[in-house]
């Protein structure tokens, strides 16, 4: 399998088996939001059903029971939490459910192949939300449907915000920076839009849904849970011995604030986000000229063209959150082209290097997404190569 969001693979990794002790915990937890979610009708009775981010498998079994007449795929970048998610579906079913180990983001899906897109919180993590989107849009046939569910912003989960105030001890605690894959990735609607449109969906929707979390049955249970919760375990680590009986207490304190008759509930904020496929995927078009050789470079793009840099095949100052376009190429760039792309992107303040490589395709790398057409368009006009590299750095 190929991987691509490697840092966020070592992550799951990590907490597998955090994840498979407690999935009873998790999908309780959160189980009145995804009710709410399946509630809106997002899977019909013969859909071909694709989970993205599936974990343990609940979705994917829930997915399952609404496609009763299609099939669902689910799909993880954790083989661990998988071999848990085939467990328990081959003990509660249904049997039209299946799993693959894929990273989503760059996994080659058939095109086409599913009716729609599904992800209950598992869809914020991608290294290239671009890249994965347009990947997945691939995946989707024409009109094919789009459903996430996805954290809003933290400031409107409120049991997150009491959390870290009853675990910073006087810390300044840093704040998930905005459109980082985690728990936030998708949390800006505007940010979020721009991105799904340009992987190819339209009709863009954002529904709030504001549920209580089930943290427990009751005080014991919730601090069972909670104190295996990587954002408990994250903000702890390292504290001494004062200061970890001061977070213990104050966490035992919130959970015993939030104890009802129902349980240990703490309210929260989602989005459900809706889109529809495009009929036509997108391809990007020169504004310069057609390539003279009659070639069709984009005619896979949408499932080959948008790829992050993997740090086992280039250096790691190159891969770090910068997203790589490849295009096959069959000529060698004259020295006349070579000067004319280091002058436009001079011109516009974007340094350029240029290394010989045994690749069979020209990469280029830029932190800035408004270079991607100006790139292309120097693709196009004949900066293209089977022997050479172009790397862009701000």
């Amino acid at each position: 399998m190929e991987i691509t969001n490697t840092e966020m693979a070592a992550a799951w990794e990590g907490e597998a088996d955090h994840w498979v002790r407690d999935a009873d915990r998790y999908d309780t937890a959160a189980a009145a939001t995804w009710q709410t979610f399946l509630d809106q009708g997002h899977i019909a009775a013969t859909d071909r059903v694709l989970d993205v981010g599936c974990g343990t498998g609940r979705s994917s079994r829930d997915a399952g029971l609404l496609a009763s007449a299609g099939s669902v795929l689910g799909v993880d970048i954790n083989q661990r939490m998988l071999d848990e998610a085939v467990v328990r579906t081959r003990r509660e079913g249904p049997a039209n459910v299946a799993y693959e180990w894929a990273d989503a983001q760059v996994h080659r899906f058939d095109v086409a192949a599913f009716d729609v897109v599904i992800s209950r919180y598992g869809a914020m993590f991608f290294a290239d939300r671009l890249a994965a989107f347009t990947n997945l849009a691939a995946a989707l046939r024409p009109g094919g449907r789009l459903a996430l569910l996805a954290w809003q912003a933290l400031d409107r989960n409120r049991w997150l915000v009491e959390l870290r105030a009853a675990l910073d001890l006087g810390r300044d605690l840093p704040s998930p920076p905005p459109g980082a894959p985690g728990p936030f990735g998708l949390a800006d609607t505007e940010a979020a839009t721009a991105m799904l449109t340009e992987a190819g969906f339209a009709s863009i929707a954002f529904v709030p849904i504001e549920a209580p979390m089930r943290l427990g049955r009751d005080a014991e249970d919730a601090w069972e849970y909670v104190r295996g919760m990587g954002l408990y375990r994250g903000l702890t680590q390292g504290l001494g011995e004062t200061d970890t009986a001061k977070a213990i207490a104050n966490v035992q304190q919130l959970i015993s604030d939030h104890t009802t008759a129902a349980g240990v509930m703490a309210d929260s904020a989602s989005w459900s986000i809706t889109a529809v496929r495009r009929p036509k995927l997108r391809r990007p078009q020169s504004p310069l000229k057609a390539d003279p050789s009659g070639r069709d470079p984009d005619a896979d793009h949408h499932r080959r063209h948008w790829r992050t840099c993997d740090a086992r095949t280039q250096p790691e100052d190159q891969c770090q959150s910068k997203v790589m376009w490849r295009w096959r190429s069959t000529s060698r760039p004259s020295r006349r082209h070579r000067l004319l792309g280091e002058k436009v992107l001079t011109l516009v303040g974007v340094s350029t290097t240029w290394k010989r490589s045994a690749s069979p395709s020209m990469a280029s790398t830029s932190t800035d997404p408004a270079m991607k057409a100006l790139v292309h368009s120097l693709l196009w006009s004949g900066i293209n190569s089977a022997s050479t590299r172009i790397s862009m750095v701000r």
